[in-house]
Formats: C-alpha cells, sequence, structure tokens
C-alpha cells in the first residue's frame, strides 16, 4: 500500500508543475513571437527608409546588415530579436535623420497634389507639433 501513497505523491508532484510551467512556457512562446514580429516590421520599415533615401550612410546601412543577418540566422530568442528590432531602429533614424536634416523627427509626407499652405497646415495640426523643443527660450 505504500508504493499507492508514492505513486499519488508523484502524480501530484507532475500534475503542479505542469500546471506552474505550461503557462510560462506559452507565455515565453508568445513573447518570443512578439518580439521577432516586431524586429521583423522595424527591419521592414528601415529598409523603406533606406530606399527612399537619397544619400548612401554606410553606418546604417551596416547597421541594417547586422540586423538582416541575425534575423537570416533563424535562431535566438527575444533577447536576438530586440537586438535586430534596436539595430534597425537606429538605421532607420539615421537615414531619416539625413533625410529631413533634424535629429528629432522623420520626413514629412508627400502630398504633391496639395498647394503649399495646405501641407503646412496638414503638418502642423497636432499639439506635439506646437512646440518645439529645438527653439530658443522654449515654451
Amino acid at each position: 500500500m505504500g508504493w499507492i501513497w508514492a505513486a499519488g505523491a508523484t502524480i501530484l508532484v507532475l500534475g503542479g508543475f505542469t500546471a506552474v510551467a505550461l503557462p510560462r512556457m506559452r507565455a515565453a512562446t508568445e513573447h518570443r513571437r512578439n518580439a521577432w514580429s516586431t524586429a521583423r516590421a522595424a527591419t521592414a520599415t528601415a529598409t523603406i527608409s533606406r530606399d527612399a533615401a537619397r544619400t548612401t550612410l554606410p553606418e546604417a546601412d551596416l547597421l541594417l546588415a547586422r540586423a538582416e543577418a541575425i534575423t537570416a540566422a533563424g535562431q535566438g530568442g527575444h533577447r536576438a530579436a530586440e537586438q535586430v528590432t534596436d539595430l534597425a531602429g537606429r538605421a532607420d533614424h539615421l537615414w531619416r535623420q539625413a533625410e529631413t536634416g533634424h535629429p528629432h523627427h522623420g520626413p514629412r509626407p508627400s502630398t504633391p497634389d496639395l498647394d503649399p499652405g495646405t501641407q503646412d497646415h496638414l503638418h502642423r495640426g497636432g499639439p506635439a507639433d506646437r512646440v518645439d523643443p529645438d527653439a530658443e527660450g522654449g515654451q
């Protein structure tokens, strides 16, 4: 009869372990998938910025190449994905900065069918656009 108690205790411990481990494994898998999805989106955004850029930036090209190499390896968890996101984001930022000449803002979208006054109105509509953080004296 002692073996029944031992088997019951083993089943109870295994059930408890499974009840704790299974949700954690699922959460880790979901976190990794989300991180890689974000990394792929960041790489695509950087690629678009590179293709739209009128200048060649070797540093940004190198950052994007490193991001693409990590992605192509197809290995790694959420930390590798976060590194890809960081590399691609930095490359994207460099290309956007080169296009605008301003370190904090991306390029303005093109609206060629509108007159210049309407374009300015469209780009100055939000509260974030009303304060220029680089203006002297600030507001």
